[in-house]
């Protein structure tokens, strides 16, 4: 297998702490660095040398490099300029999320990625989660019946959270948003004088709702708040993300009214299974990446690369995120902001994504 030369793009802590290990170490074979692009005059001259290879602020150079690919992980006001820098030169990339800031202009990169016809992977890493993982499992086991609802109880944050719902939903791309949004009397110090809680609903045509609550409050270090679990209500059962699920059925298939299977993880074997108290059978997940040494971010981040490598070699791989996916998952959150802001008007998602693409190519 000869490796594919690619371009690095950016070079902060995202680059070095995570691709730079993977593409030295596990995808030695499959990715050979060939330069590295970033706007940083401190960091750049130093992961090149680490590398052996050159560097530059342009990405232009990297036709001369030989490049035929690139894994990008810059800060996320860069991504919508990035991406479309690297389709306009015809270089397949591993993009970061968001697509963009703003939803109008990640609309404009998604149909630009699109009128490429290259291989363009998202590592949204929240998915590919154990998890999330899990949870989907159980979901396609039928443990819970007919999925009808999903709650990420404050522990999804916007687009991420977003994410995983629609993996969990298996990626609708229809539907009605519903927000509300209260002013908390927090300040964190960070320019925000009074940190908000959003919370909403996407109702999709069949039925099944997802509900979202996020706030900086949840994540940041100074503050006291905690995210909550994420709980999956089914015709049949029920799963909380902290506790485990609770079922009419159990992974042999055999009644069992009101089984509890507890999360379990193994760090010997890194996975993580549902499990009956009392033994029996169980449903597990396990990392693709076995004795990597890898946490559960690592591995994510590790399926991002293997999916967009996979996709570059003209296969397909069930985690894959697509531009389209990526887009989706910030329609649904901008959706839920901009019904807040209209004190809960109701926002036709279908409606939202024509305006704004119509918007993207005018």
């Amino acid at each position: 297998m000869t490796p594919i030369p690619v371009v690095l793009v950016g070079a902060g802590a995202r680059m070095t702490g995570r691709y730079v290990p993977l593409v030295q170490d596990l995808f030695f074979e499959r990715v050979r660095p060939v330069g590295l692009v970033t706007a940083s005059e401190h960091r750049g001259p130093t992961l090149a040398d680490q590398l052996g290879i050159p560097w530059s602020k342009s990405l232009e150079d990297a036709a001369s490099w030989g490049a035929r690919g690139a894994i990008a992980a810059v800060s996320p006001h860069e991504n919508h300029r990035v991406g479309s820098q690297l389709a306009a030169l015809g270089l397949p990339a591993l993009l970061e999320t968001p697509l963009a800031m703003d939803l109008t202009e990640a609309a404009g990169l998604l149909g630009t990625l699109q009128a490429s016809g290259l291989p363009y992977e998202i590592a949204e890493q929240n998915p590919r989660h154990l998890g999330p993982q899990l949870w989907l499992r159980v979901v396609q086991e039928g443990l819970l019946g007919t999925l009808r609802a999903v709650d990420c109880g404050g522990a999804g944050y916007r687009y991420h959270g977003t994410a995983t719902a629609r993996a969990l939903l298996n990626k609708p791309r229809s539907g009605w948003a519903q927000g509300s949004r209260a002013l908390t009397g927090v300040d964190l110090g960070r320019g925000v004088m009074n940190e908000p809680l959003t919370s909403g609903t996407i109702s999709l045509s069949d039925g099944r709702i997802y509900t979202a609550r996020y706030s900086e409050l949840y994540f940041h270090p100074s503050s006291c708040w905690e995210p909550g679990g994420w709980v999956l209500s089914g015709q049949d059962g029920w799963l909380d993300s902290s506790r485990g699920v609770r079922t009419g059925r159990n992974p042999s298939d055999q009644a069992s009214p009101n089984e509890m299977l507890h999360f379990e993880w193994s760090a010997e074997d890194e996975q993580l299974s549902a499990a009956p108290s009392e033994g029996g059978a169980s449903l597990t997940v396990q990392s693709s990446f076995p004795g990597q040494g890898l946490d559960d971010d690592g591995q994510a981040i590790a399926q991002c690369v293997d999916d967009w490598l996979t996709l570059m070699g003209g296969g397909e791989s069930r985690t894959s995120w697509s531009p389209e996916d990526a887009f989706e998952d910030l329609l649904w959150i901008h959706a839920i902001e901009q019904s807040s802001l209209l004190r809960g008007a109701t926002i036709d998602l279908g409606r939202l994504a024509e305006a704004v693409r119509g918007k993207a190519g005018e």
